[in-house]
């Protein structure tokens, strides 16, 4: 596997147009997921294969070449076609067995018990209806069901592994204990196979050999997962996965904007008209969209004028006061000009006059009547007279003087109407049009009336007072009426800026993950381009290994085998067998004879249990030869001695021709003879 990684690093390496760090994700994506996230998060690249000691399961498969186990002896017991124990011994190491004997002498059930005692199963039995399940027990033997088979690894002497069934256990739940020498009985974890066993499956029972070639999309895993090709789809769904994650803010961001756009549409509002013109094109202002949003940098429309003018509002309390204060100016004026009349009415002036008579000439009869005395005493109450209306004058001025000031203080305490207050800028609301114009109107009114009172024109303070109640009428149901159609307004807009806020976060997360998005949609298009250049590299030795032997066992077949191919993925995926007839290009599966089926079976089992990393020093083949011609036999008898050089190959027949083959063939091999005994069941 870690061969594959380099292949895979190598052709990296090698292609210019792929950025470092679209490499560095490829090489994370091979360590799995949880480093494929760590790299994006920034928390580096581990080198492919440190994270899986952590957060994948320990490979079944070793990098290096294993310890080789072999089978040296198998004791059964109440299974299947064996009722009281019997026991097949074998020589452990390469070589080829051929274990004959007629059907029903219970060399299959020998065989089933290899497979059952490793994987707690057989394909044979659960391949089955329902109604033959149970009847895999010896239906002659009152005693144990037991399987027990001895391995022998190179220099660790014999390993007893042994299966039990008790009465009510199915095939599938025997109790399984494994004893290597020197060491304490264990189960069948500790052997490490349940992996490998499935990987490499060293067992091919008659049954199987028709579903090894039919059976595609299991043949194509089982394939994968020994090539280490699941790494790749592994690695690549890790890619395409955390795109689609990281990518989603895009995703999300590109729907939320097609829905908004219609939406937007079909608004009446400036800020929706300003909001699609921000969207529109491949790079919208974000920053803009999000004022919108929240209300921060709406346009000057008329939503934002029926808000001012909900908001409109007459100085009432200061404005009250003002005119409070200039009511009591007026009357502090009107009291001192009749003070000063009542004094005018005494003529000051003649008295003045006769003060003046009376320092020129001293006591004496009056100038004018020349009846009264002009003397000390007159001269004394004449002054007093006159210095009081003086007074008087003064009075009046001071009070003249603070008249004015409140006049003044009235005019500046009535503003210009709000320029917001305009029926012309409404038109399309009539209602609100027609009560800003009576505002406009009123507050024209109310402010000639306050400049009325200081020109003089007439004006009472009590008219300005009613002008004014009316106009602070006719600003509140101006107030009621533009809230109303603000509110109407808001209830329509508010949802649609909640989704602008949505788009708003989804484009700033898209905006973020953009380098990481493009990066990962690099690293996953350079794998999947080259995936399949891959699959066929480290599918190549198999595939002439398979073509090899295909080649011995093909006599006198017109079908030419092709190299290999694993195509599809997911649902559709599968293991592709081409051929040519007669220079013709076709499927094998659809012009292959029976025989030939089998023989194709067998091309493809023996390349995959042949494989260096398996742990299985054995291989077990039951009834290969069915449907086979005489030629195919031999060439199939030259194929186990071939495989037979590095492998225990042990194979059972009730057909007496691969005997004869290997005798015939002067093939080195073992022949053992299987008969079935009286007390066997």
């Amino acid at each position: 596997m870690n061969d594959l990684v380099d292949v895979v690093l190598r052709r990296a390496d090698e292609d210019a147009a792929l950025s470092e760090d679209a490499k560095l994700l490829v090489l994370a994506a091979l360590d799995g997921e949880p480093a494929l996230v760590s790299a994006l998060e920034g928390a580096g690249v581990p080198l492919a294969g440190d994270s899986r000691g952590v957060d994948a399961p320990e490979a079944d498969t070793p990098t290096s070449e294993p310890v080789r186990a072999y089978v040296s002896r198998i004791e059964v017991e109440g299974f299947r076609g064996i009722g009281a124990a019997a026991v097949l011994t074998l020589v452990p190491g390469p070589g080829l067995t051929v274990v004959a004997g007629r059907n029903g002498s219970g060399k299959s059930s020998f065989a089933e018990a290899i497979e059952a005692v490793l994987t707690r199963t057989s394909h044979r039995w659960t391949s089955r209806s329902r109604w033959v399940e149970g009847q895999w027990r010896n239906l002659h033997h009152d005693g144990p069901t037991r399987v027990s088979l001895q391995l022998a690894e190179a220099g660790a002497g014999l390993t007893t592994v042994c299966a039990d069934w008790d009465g009510a256990a199915e095939l599938d739940a025997p109790q399984v204990w494994v004893q290597r020498p020197g060491a304490k009985r264990q189960g069948a974890q500790a052997l490490g196979w349940d992996g490998a066993v499935e990987l490499y499956r060293p067992f091919l029972p008659h049954d199987e050999l028709a579903t090894v070639v039919s059976e595609p999309s299991k043949m194509y895993d089982n394939l994968a997962a020994i090539l280490g090709l699941d790494l790749l789809v592994q690695a690549h769904q890790a890619l395409t996965e955390q795109a689609k994650r990281v990518g989603a803010s895009k995703a999300e961001a590109a729907a939320l904007k097609r829905g908004l756009t219609s939406e937007l549409q079909a608004l009446d509002d400036e800020r929706a008209v300003a909001a699609r013109a921000t969207l529109r094109g491949r790079s919208p202002d974000v920053e803009a969209v999000a004022a919108l949003a929240t209300g921060t940098g709406e346009p000057d429309s008329s939503t934002d004028a029926l808000r001012q003018l909900a908001e409109v509002d007459v100085p009432d309390g200061a404005w009250r006061r003002v005119r409070a204060d200039l009511a009591t100016a007026r009357e502090a004026l009107r009291a001192a000009l009749e003070a000063e009349r009542a004094v005018a009415r005494r003529s000051t002036a003649v008295l003045s006059a006769a003060l003046a008579h009376h320092e020129n000439e001293g006591d004496g009869p009056c100038p004018v009547c020349g009846q009264g005395l002009l003397d000390e005493a007159w001269v004394s109450q004449a002054r007093r007279q006159v210095d009081e209306a003086g007074m008087f004058a003064q009075a009046v001025a001071t009070a003249q003087d603070q008249a004015a000031a409140a006049e003044r203080a009235l005019i500046a305490a009535t503003p210009p109407c709000p320029a917001v207050v305009d029926g012309a800028r409404f038109a399309d609301l009539p209602e609100v049009a027609r009560a800003a114009e009576a505002v406009g109107s009123a507050w024209a009114r109310w402010q000639q009336a306050a400049r009325q009172l200081d020109s003089g024109a007439g004006t009472d303070l009590v008219e300005v007072e009613a002008v004014f109640g009316r106009l602070a009428e006719l600003v509140e149901a101006m107030r009621g009426s533009a809230a109303v159609e603000r509110d109407r307004r808001e209830d329509v807009w508010r949802p649609v800026a909640v989704r602008l806020g949505q788009w708003v976060v989804s484009a700033r997360a898209a905006a973020a993950a953009a380098e990481k998005l493009a990066g990962l949609e690099a690293a996953e298009k350079w794998l999947k381009d080259n995936l399949d250049d891959m699959r066929r590299q480290q599918l190549a030795p198999l595939s002439e290994r398979m073509q090899h032997i295909w080649s011995q066992l093909r006599h006198e077949s017109n079908v030419d085998l092709l190299p290999l191919s694993l195509e599809g993925t997911k649902t559709r995926r599968r293991v592709e067998f081409a051929a040519s007839v007669d220079g013709s290009g076709a499927q094998a599966l659809a012009v292959m004879s029976q025989g030939e089926r089998n023989a194709l079976a067998l091309s493809v089992f023996l390349p995959r249990v042949s494989l260096p990393e398996s742990p299985f020093g054995f291989v077990v083949i039951d009834d290969p030869v069915q449907a086979m011609d005489p030629a195919k036999v031999d060439g199939l008898a030259r194929v186990l001695a071939e495989v037979a050089k590095d492998r225990q190959v042990v194979v059972f027949t009730h057909d007496d021709r691969l005997p004869q083959s290997v005798r015939r063939l002067g093939i080195e091999a073992r022949i053992v003879e299987v008969t079935r005994g009286r007390d066997r069941g």
